[in-house]
């Protein structure tokens, strides 16, 4: 198959129909892996592999959390600012009702005009 005529090393042989890997001439160079039409080999990571692996993924993590930190921050501010804005509406409500009590007060005992009689 492709992978027998792609390894340099003569570590693959297609034996009934299967491609058989002989580890011992196997440099791990992954060659084989790419053109495999079946996706049949799988790859043995390095020990060098998997800890750039592990890296990569705790990189993600942290970039996870952060972001999930900024969002949870944001998150409270807009909290934050839409209390403020709402005691500061509710400020203004209770403002307007005062005025409109102390002007009613000052005009509770202001003679009302009769409406004008039509014709």
């Amino acid at each position: 198959g492709l992978c027998q005529k792609e390894c340099k090393k003569d570590a693959i042989h297609v034996v009934n129909g299967v491609a058989v890997i002989d580890y011992d001439k196997c440099v791990g160079c992954k060659l084989c892996t790419k053109v495999c039409p079946r996706d049949a080999i799988s790859p043995v990571a390095t020990a060098e592999e998997k800890e750039k692996y592990k890296a990569i993924k705790k990189a993600q993590a942290e970039k996870a959390a952060a972001a999930k930190k900024a969002a949870e921050e944001a998150a409270a501010k807009a909290a934050e600012a839409e209390a403020a804005a709402k005691i500061e509406r509710e400020k203004k409500a209770a403002e307007k009702a005062k005025r409109a009590a102390e002007y009613a007060a000052a005009h509770a005992n202001d003679p009302v005009e009769a409406p004008a009689a039509e014709a």
